[in-house]
């Protein structure tokens, strides 16, 4: 069974997109629902990354010893195009690294 090349896909995606996207998450205050026409406060818990590799929360914290991934560059000779930059947990990194390597085998 062949192993789906799920960042090796996804490169023109990548190079046009730039920087991942820094979201937020958002609690509402006594567990109402919000939304926009009530005019109820939000209050942000956190903010996060989303990995490009297995898409699960990579949250951004204060001190870099506490974090569990983060933004990740890949150089232009993995890439074979030019350097592109991914939101990877700690373990994704060797993953995605692997995946590179196959395809330029």
């Amino acid at each position: 069974m062949q192993i789906l090349n799920r960042v090796v896909n996804r490169m023109s995606e990548f190079m046009v997109r730039g920087k991942p996207e820094i979201k937020q998450k958002i609690e509402y205050p006594d567990g109402e629902l919000g939304t926009h026409l009530t005019n109820t406060k939000k209050v942000k818990k956190y903010d996060y990354y989303i990995c490009d590799f297995c898409g699960k929360e990579i949250k951004i914290e204060n001190k870099w010893e506490n974090s569990k991934g983060g933004i990740c560059e890949i150089p232009a000779t993995l890439t074979k195009t030019k350097k592109i930059t991914l939101a990877l947990h700690n373990g994704c990194i060797n993953e995605v690294i692997k995946e590179f390597k196959q395809q330029n085998l």
